[in-house]
């Protein structure tokens, strides 16, 4: 049975709804709402009657001749929302939801600035990177080809969830050279961003960086915590057992607080490794969609090379996130913080 939701009736112009009650004329099929045909009496579609065409093949010619996409010339599908090619809104969408081409701004005089369209509004605001959140895809082009041979599916595949974010920012990367995008959780914590998302050389590198610095301000820190802590009396009395036992390390600690680090000089060092940090933190916040970016191309041409056979498989099980890996490198973290305070007492000299 014809579906006639969405097409105009000819006597009162309004499109059909799925739930109305709908009549069609026996001799050229033009559609009505019951009342409306009852009210005109005839059908009033008389251009038909005198051509001697039916209504439904006019209709389905002039819907096959518009399922074309109107930025990239893709061919669509009638119910499609967004063209997987350019990712673009199809009339079917705009139309869907009030936005047919030639709706003008309500209260708007025929001569002033405010008479636009609603589907110019639309597509200035969200094309042509239009998200298709019904597709994990994005309805992005799944055969569009990025370097060495890597495929908008295979980044789909290696990136696992999250898709909707990444996907447009590649391509984004990719036709418009951006690469600086903030990536609000690898602002704050890069190294652990990095491991959740399988970079284990990215994040190693990421952590020997913010250690080395903030092993000044970290040195400050930690004499000014002795400081506080020799006026404890449960402090002291464990401190004097390790005089007893470990006279060398009670020595070195003895020598690194002998060292007066509350100095213009080295207050001044630390405010530019503070400065240093703050930055640090900003470019990888700002390029660490880029960096993942590569990450995925590289690993995903890798993986295709090596296993072609099974390529959807290997991308989908080395790529996704890790946050097993993300609790190990926090672990990793603490340790080299701890073992760069332990190397921050022992160089004092």
């Amino acid at each position: 049975m014809f579906d006639y939701t969405g097409y105009e009736c000819k006597s009162c112009g309004r499109r059909f709804e799925a739930d109305d009650d709908i009549v069609v004329c026996p001799d050229c099929g033009t559609p009505y709402h019951r009342e409306c045909w009852k009210k005109e009496g005839k059908c009033v579609n008389t251009e038909l009657h005198e051509s001697g065409k039916s209504w439904k093949s006019i209709a389905m010619e002039a819907e096959a001749a518009n399922c074309r996409c109107k930025g990239c010339g893709n061919n669509l599908r009638p119910d499609q929302l967004f063209c997987d090619r350019c990712g673009a809104p199809t009339d079917f969408f705009l139309s869907s939801n009030n936005l047919k081409r030639g709706e003008e701004t309500d209260n708007a005089s025929p001569d002033s600035e405010e008479r636009r369209t609603a589907a110019d509004d639309f597509d200035e605001t969200f094309s042509p990177f239009m998200i298709n959140f019904s597709d994990p895809l994005c309805g992005f082009n799944p055969d569009e080809e990025y370097e060495e041979g890597v495929t908008t599916r295979d980044i789909g595949d290696y990136v696992g969830t999250s898709t909707h974010y990444y996907l447009p920012k590649f391509k984004l990367m990719k036709t418009g050279h951006f690469k600086f995008m903030i990536n609000i959780p690898a602002l704050f914590f890069p190294e652990y961003y990095f491991a959740n998302r399988k970079m284990p050389l990215a994040a190693s590198l990421v952590i020997l960086l913010k250690t080395a610095i903030t092993m000044p301000s970290n040195a400050l820190n930690l004499q000014q915590s002795f400081e506080q802590s020799f006026k404890d009396a449960g402090f002291m009395q464990n401190y004097r057992v390790i005089t007893e036992y470990y006279p060398a390390i009670a020595e070195k600690i003895a020598h690194f607080m002998s060292v007066n680090l509350n100095t213009s000089g080295f207050n001044a060092l630390c405010s530019v490794t503070m400065v240093a940090g703050s930055l640090l933190s900003i470019v990888l916040g700002g390029f660490a969609n880029y960096i993942y970016f590569r990450h995925t191309l590289k690993r995903a041409s890798d993986i295709k090379k090596m296993n072609p056979a099974r390529c959807a498989e290997r991308l989908r099980a080395e790529g996704g996130t890790s946050p097993l890996m993300m609790v190990v490198f926090m672990a990793i973290s603490l340790f080299i913080e701890f073992l760069a305070m332990i190397t921050v007492v022992l160089a004092v000299q």
